[in-house]
């Protein structure tokens, strides 16, 4: 409402300051409220590894590896649910299968609340044959080291903490 020109360092340029009725110019608009996401993932432990999923083209972020998306609405969730859709998707037989908690990430206008499930795998091959290349097994001592979101080094934090 009362601009301080004199005090700007940038005053010289400003083409407010220069018409001399900088007060007529708008401040900086209203941030858009960030769109809501919610997406389910499961960290899946083999031999003492994790499994990621390297996203690939046209996948955001691509290139980058996180912990394996489930297509299944956030609310009706169960760990039974997670364990069957893990046999059916990549063919492993999973135990111990139970929900971690919510982790929240915000990147540019998203919002994204993360249900993290966690199981053991227990049998099934290596690499799902339909997805060759596109997972790998890490420590989650090591993950600094590779391309991760921060919403999997998130994760992994709450891996760790149980």
């Amino acid at each position: 409402r009362r601009p301080r020109c004199g005090a700007c360092p940038v005053a010289s340029s400003c083409g407010a300051a220069t018409e001399g009725r900088p007060e007529r110019y708008p401040g900086p608009g209203r941030a858009a409220r960030p769109e809501q996401e919610s997406v389910v993932r499961v960290a899946l432990e083999r031999n003492g590894r994790w499994l990621l999923r390297r996203n690939g083209a046209g996948e955001t972020p691509e290139g980058l590896f996180e912990f394996p998306a489930l297509p299944l609405p956030s609310g009706r969730t169960t760990p039974a649910t997670v364990a069957r859709l893990v046999g059916r998707r990549w063919g492993w037989r999973v135990k111990d299968c139970r929900e971690l908690g919510t982790v929240r990430h915000q990147i540019l206008a998203r919002s994204i609340a993360v249900r993290v499930f966690a199981a053991r795998v227990v049998a099934g091959p290596a690499v799902p044959p339909r997805s060759a290349g596109a997972f790998r097994r890490a420590d989650l001592s090591r993950l600094s080291g590779l391309p991760v979101s921060g919403a999997t080094l998130k994760i992994a934090r709450l891996l760790a903490s149980r």
